[in-house]
């Protein structure tokens, strides 16, 4: 009896989950040219590679409007971390113990990036990655939920340009962000934090988007499938 009734209580939503969920469905339509939309250039530094056994560190993103990078439009923060750093991932990320120490926990972390994401269209090189941490980061706070937002991966949208034939044998070297950075002439900065990545980042998909012009792309929609 008491199973049966503790099974029919609902998980209690938060309001910043309802907050979230409608400026998602206020996106502008994917018909509309790209620079009707808002894009955030994301990246993530993690513990390890996998979500249920590693820590999510940091988040980093900026915001691209109107086909334009706006410095101010910026999000940054370090994730509390419980258990101490492993040396080796220190001399990769660059994020001291004191740092963690200092950083906002991980719920309320995830409430901010996705209160600064709004409905704008998530843009990242290797997304899915960032997307699986962030992802399990929130459904510790709500059971089975997943970030609703559209979402661009750089590597699969360097290979449409490329009109790449056959995508099951991709040379992925060429597409890793180092040598993608090399071809477009982007000097990286802070290679390996999520601010310096999500820069680069961001400045990358600003060429994509030139060359999404050129190419005659004039709908969103065309950047995501």
């Amino acid at each position: 009896m008491f199973n049966n009734f503790f099974s029919r209580q609902k998980t209690i939503v938060p309001e910043w989950w309802k907050t979230y969920l409608g400026q998602v469905r206020s996106m502008p339509h994917l018909g509309l040219p790209p620079r009707a939309h808002r894009f955030v250039i994301l990246d993530t530094e993690t513990s390890g590679l996998e979500p249920d056994a590693d820590a999510l560190l940091s988040i980093a993103a900026y915001g691209i409007s109107r086909n334009m990078l706006n410095v101010e439009d910026h999000f940054s923060c370090i994730i509390r971390q419980v258990l101490p750093a492993d040396p080796e991932n220190i001399s990769i990320h660059g994020i001291m113990p004191e740092k963690n120490r200092e950083g906002l926990p991980e719920a309320e972390a995830l409430q901010a990036f996705l209160a600064y994401c709004g409905n704008a269209i998530l843009v990242g090189h290797h997304l899915g990655f960032d997307l699986k941490f962030l992802n399990n980061a929130l459904r510790k706070i709500i059971p089975g939920a997943t970030i609703k937002n559209k979402s661009i991966d750089i590597i699969n949208l360097t290979l449409k340009l490329d009109r790449y034939p056959n995508p099951a044998f991709v040379p992925h070297e060429a597409y890793r962000l180092d040598n993608l950075c090399k071809r477009f002439d982007i000097s990286p900065i802070e290679r390996h934090t999520a601010d310096g990545d999500a820069w680069v980042t961001a400045i990358l998909f600003l060429k994509l988007l030139n060359k999404i012009s050129r190419a005659g792309w004039n709908k969103t929609r065309h950047l995501i499938r």
